[in-house]
């Protein structure tokens, strides 16, 4: 399966992509500097992936790049705050983050899984997801939401229906932390995650080659 991660340079960043002997650069196919991204070619890429806290006036230069990947088939991973509109229809509302809840015995966060057998919760815990989240999506009622708040906003969702490509979203931002070299779980979270996600990629190429094959006999 052929992945693309964008990449703007910042220390974090590096050494997310670095650290554990190239643990996460080696996962992907490529990684794309953020401003070589003009040049890219998206459609090669099974999935393509951007990290928390990219630029994002750079990201919406670029939205007609991703709409067209979306449209084409292609799917996007997003990790982190979306205060700008690089896609379209990604509805994002800012929350004052509580980094210190944890201090406090007995406290938790409380995030929720939707439907308990999602098979994302075969590689992960809701508990993996608990460190602190920096706001919530609000997606269209067509939508799977996966894991969500108190009051059922979105933390993680995907949105199948918009485009040809799908589109998983999360406001956690395990990629951050790798590279920072704290909170131990995101890693946990991080890799199961994407095993969830290349799995549901892989399902989705079988039913379309199914569906191909059914119609040829036709």
């Amino acid at each position: 399966m052929k992945s693309a991660v964008l990449y703007s340079g910042v220390s974090y960043q590096h050494f997310f992509l670095h650290h554990k002997n190239d643990k996460y650069k080696s996962r992907f196919t490529d990684v794309i500097y953020v401003l070589d991204l003009h040049k890219a070619d998206l459609s090669v890429y099974d999935y393509v992936i951007v990290l928390t806290r990219m630029n994002q006036d750079l990201l919406v230069e670029h939205a007609p790049k991703f709409q067209e990947y979306l449209d084409g088939g292609g799917h996007l991973i997003s990790f982190g705050d979306f205060d700008r509109p690089w896609v379209s229809g990604v509805k994002w509302k800012f929350y004052p983050t509580n980094f210190h809840w944890w201090v406090n015995p007995g406290a938790d966060l409380p995030l929720y899984a939707v439907n308990d057998d999602h098979p994302l919760f075969r590689y992960i815990t809701v508990d993996d997801a608990k460190w602190h989240y920096h706001g919530v999506f609000l997606p269209h009622e067509e939508a799977e939401r996966v894991l969500v708040n108190e009051i059922g906003e979105s933390i993680i969702y995907v949105d199948r229906t918009t485009h040809r490509g799908n589109l998983y979203m999360t406001t956690l931002d395990p990629d951050y932390h790798m590279g920072q070299g704290f909170i131990p779980k995101v890693e946990t979270f991080l890799d199961g995650y994407l095993a969830w996600i290349e799995e549901d990629i892989a399902n989705l190429k079988k039913i379309s080659i199914s569906n191909k094959e059914a119609s040829s006999c036709l």
